[in-house]
């Protein structure tokens, strides 16, 4: 199906919009139709996007990169150029993988910078690990009680939620080691407590 503008000039073969649609897949050579030993034709369709065993990412000379690059030059010239991924579960997965893996590097990437920094700000290994491991355990904690209030959707935003308490979890770390620093120089009878200084 294409659609486009109701401006569109047949003779000159502009339009100021067009959209259309582009189906992929199969059925494969030698295959009837679709649910035609289904199975098969799958582990057929998934080796011209990505590397058997792999988790879905498309690799670099399947047909999913290939049409990227087409895309990507189209756009250069058409900068109003939007694309739209749909289908099952097999044509969403690689973009999806594509996705999760860049952002599971900022995370990452997030908590070596915050595990860096408190380390730099504590001056202890000791207190830096159990500080990282009291944030995960955090959000750990947060997502058990989200699901014991009867929600069971889970979706990609929930994820954002290791940045909030990266920030709020190291943030708490540096409150109480500062007023722990700052009981020194109260009188005796709070810089020798212990209790009290961590009062």
């Amino acid at each position: 199906n294409r659609y486009v503008g109701k401006d569109v000039d047949v003779q000159a073969g502009t339009a100021t919009w067009a959209r259309g649609y582009v189906e992929v897949g199969g059925p494969f050579e030698n295959y009837d139709n679709l649910t035609h030993s289904e199975e098969e034709q799958w582990e057929k369709y998934e080796l011209f996007y990505k590397a058997a065993g792999d988790m879905g990412t498309p690799k670099s000379d399947g047909w999913i990169a290939k049409f990227d690059d087409i895309i990507a030059e189209e756009q250069k010239r058409n900068k109003d150029l939007v694309v739209y991924y749909g289908g099952g579960i097999h044509q969403i997965l690689p973009r999806m993988f594509a996705g999760l893996f860049v952002d599971v590097g900022f995370a990452v990437a997030a908590m070596l910078f915050v595990g860096t920094f408190m380390w730099i700000q504590l001056g202890s290994v000791f207190l830096t690990m159990i500080g990282m491991i009291e944030i995960l355990a955090s959000f750990a904690l947060a997502l058990s009680t989200w699901k014991i209030f009867g929600n069971t959707s889970f979706t990609f935003m929930h994820m954002l939620v290791i940045y909030i308490i990266l920030g709020i979890g190291a943030d708490d770390i540096f409150v109480f080691a500062d007023a722990w620093k700052q009981g020194r120089a109260q009188p005796d009878s709070i810089s020798k407590d212990t209790q009290k200084r961590f009062q």
